[in-house]
């Protein structure tokens, strides 16, 4: 049978201390090796989420000597939006990313249900 294990995080002393699941109690605290405090919540454990946002987009993007009137197109739409050195324009999420591309007449092609699709196919 295979046993399994859970990792606990003492908010007392930061210490981390793995317990088999069979010594948990009821409510699912586990006591401190190191001070006795029974004040633990499970460790998140060494994983990292990738995140996509913000991120730069060299497609929806112009030339740096576009950037000024890009921007006070897109305020006419009512989005304001950064722009690099570059032209590469800044998309906050993927909210933000549907509005610029909606005002700049774009989409993405890749997109999903949420996404800005092209108009009246």
């Amino acid at each position: 049978m295979r046993t399994t294990f859970y990792s606990y995080f003492c908010s007392k002393c930061k210490g981390v201390t793995v317990e088999e699941a069979a010594k948990q109690a009821s409510d699912g605290s586990v006591v401190c090796d190191k001070c006795g405090a029974l004040a633990f919540r499970k460790n998140p454990g060494r994983r990292r989420r990738v995140s996509l946002w913000p991120r730069w987009s060299d497609a929806a993007g112009v030339h740096p000597s576009q950037i000024r009137e890009q921007q006070e197109e897109l305020a006419q739409h009512g989005v304001s939006a950064e722009f690099n050195s570059e032209g590469q324009i800044k998309f906050e999420d993927p909210a933000h990313e549907r509005r610029c591309l909606q005002a700049m007449g774009m989409y993405n092609r890749n997109a999903g249900y949420s996404d800005a699709a092209p108009k009246n196919r």
